[in-house]
């Protein structure tokens, strides 16, 4: 797989001062192809997929109504405490996703259903969160007294996160994987979207699956680096 990867995909980072013009690139066709389609097609080709074996509890009975859709499960999953009563069991449907500097930033999980209310209120007090962020329209749930953060933007965020999606996977994966990578960028000056997304893809699957959803990584970045002042040297 490894070897794939490299013959099929530049995984190597890109120094920040290059990405524009490479991302202008991306854009322009090749044949009868936009590069950055292919790019994506690549990328589907060499994601890793879990072993079904990794999903045995998931696909539990007494676990399957807590799995909002059959094919997303939880890989890497943020286990709960368990009492050893069977009201109280050890499985939910969450991942932990990394971002630069630390393996569990955030923590993804499905919109909580009426078998799993109990389980999202354990989470987040097991694992001490303080701040969800919901990735929903207002028009897809009706919310529970719950302290929250309703997402409209894309603010900086440092702390560790619990993101909130009805399927735990679209849109909550895109915010973690555009914080990873102007995490990283701030960093090491660098862009490094393939990597990032790879390294995701290994914890949930269903990361960034469509190229409008690639090209939305590259249009956060190209404009990151545009408007921060602090970055300027970056277009030079």
């Amino acid at each position: 797989m490894a070897l794939l990867e490299t013959l099929m995909l530049s995984t190597s980072a890109l120094h920040a001062s290059k990405f524009l013009g490479s991302y202008e690139d991306l854009l322009s066709f090749d044949k009868d192809r936009r590069k950055l389609d292919v790019q994506f097609s690549r990328m589907e080709k060499v994601s890793s997929v879990a072993d079904e074996c990794q999903y045995v509890s998931a696909k539990e009975m007494r676990n399957r109504n807590k799995n909002r859709y059959s094919n997303i499960l939880p890989d890497h999953m943020p286990h709960l405490t368990s009492s050893g009563k069977r009201s109280e069991p050890d499985y939910i449907n969450a991942v932990f996703l990394p971002n630069y500097k630390k393996k569990g930033a955030f923590i993804v999980t499905q919109t909580p259903l009426p078998a799993t209310k109990t389980d999202f209120r354990r989470l987040v007090v097991e694992h001490d969160v303080h701040t969800v962020v919901m990735m929903n329209n207002k028009s897809e749930m009706k919310t529970r007294k719950l302290q929250q953060i309703h997402f409209e933007g894309w603010p900086g965020v440092q702390r560790c996160l619990l993101l909130l999606r009805m399927n735990g996977a679209d849109r909550s994966g895109l915010f973690c994987v555009v914080s990873a990578v102007l995490e990283r960028m701030k960093i090491e000056q660098d862009v490094a979207i393939t990597q990032v997304i790879n390294d995701m893809r290994n914890y949930r699957e269903q990361i960034i699956p469509s190229v409008d959803q690639l090209q939305f990584v590259h249009e956060v970045v190209k404009e990151y680096i545009l408007q921060n002042e602090t970055y300027s040297n970056f277009t030079g």
